[in-house]
């Protein structure tokens, strides 16, 4: 296997060839400094596995790959490594069918695991990056805006005014059934189980002049 390492910093470039040429296949490992070069030789067909750093200087490791998605010459499997994770690139990675993306602080083994994958033509993301990346989800579900309907957003305001039910009812035009049913979605809807949660939550959303 071929195998191209482009990173402006040659210690890295140094460490991980140390790496590969101590793995039994001892495959044929090239030298890149900057986005243009790995580039050219990637175009060229010298290698079967770019190894790219996510800043890599001149052109950046996601914006060679999104050179190279529509050139069906390029045959050359994509990793792309950094020193820390980016949501961002992570994402861009996968919208760009990249193999792999892994961090320089992985283990040796699944630095290995993620250039032999591409290699095979299966695809691999750092196994540390899967704990972070549920993380972030979890917690962009957390923070991201509750949509409520107008109607709903109607009852919300007059709940934080005081108003209760049946005034509410009168204000709207609408039955109190309705109105207690327009509560009970918001309590679910915004996990709030009380009216005081849902006055608490209106002020707090800036939804009533009070």
């Amino acid at each position: 296997m071929r195998i191209l390492l482009a990173h402006e910093q040659p210690l890295v470039r140094r460490g991980l060839r140390a790496l590969l040429e101590a793995a039994p296949e001892r495959p044929t490992v090239l030298e890149a400094d900057d986005g243009r070069r790995a580039l050219e030789l990637i175009r060229a067909g010298e290698a079967d596995v770019a190894v790219l750093d996510l800043q890599l200087a001149g052109i950046s490791g996601v914006e060679l790959a999104r050179r190279l998605l529509d050139d069906h010459h390029a045959r050359t499997a994509l990793v792309l490594i950094s020193p820390r994770w980016s949501a961002s690139a992570l994402q861009l990675a996968l919208e760009l069918n990249i193999s792999g993306y892994s961090l320089l602080s992985d283990a040796r083994a699944d630095l290995l695991e993620a250039i032999h994958a591409a290699g095979r033509g299966d695809c691999f993301v750092s196994p540390l990056l899967h704990e972070t990346m549920v993380e972030a989800l979890r917690q962009r579900e957390k923070s991201r805006p509750v949509t409520i309907s107008p109607r709903q957003r109607d009852v919300l305001c007059l709940l934080a005014e005081g108003l209760r039910t049946k005034e509410i009812a009168a204000q709207l035009k609408l039955s109190a059934k309705t109105v207690e049913g327009y509560r009970e979605t918001l309590m679910e809807r915004l996990d709030i189980h009380s009216i005081a949660g849902l006055v608490r939550y209106a002020l707090q959303q800036h939804l009533t002049a009070l």
